[in-house]
């Protein structure tokens, strides 16, 4: 199976910025790779599904108050 492994982003509201790297567990993965066989979009490499479940395990990994900053994400691999 494919490991799908991003850097996310957070900026605190005094302006620190803090890069956190995940990687997808084997069941997100798996979603993943599902949605793509089956033509949906959400699961283009790269797309907001994979996005999304980077950004929700990268958040657990930030203490409150930094925000993500999505726009600046990237896939790692």
């Amino acid at each position: 199976m494919t490991n799908i492994k991003y850097v996310c982003r957070f900026r605190s509201v005094t302006g620190e910025v803090r890069d956190v790297v995940v990687e997808l567990s084997a069941h997100e993965t798996a979603d993943v790779l599902r949605h793509h066989r089956e033509g949906l979009a959400a699961g283009a490499p790269g797309g907001p599904l994979e996005r999304g479940y980077a950004h929700h395990r990268a958040a657990k990994m930030v203490p409150a108050g930094f925000v993500p900053l999505f726009g600046e994400d990237r896939r790692v691999n």
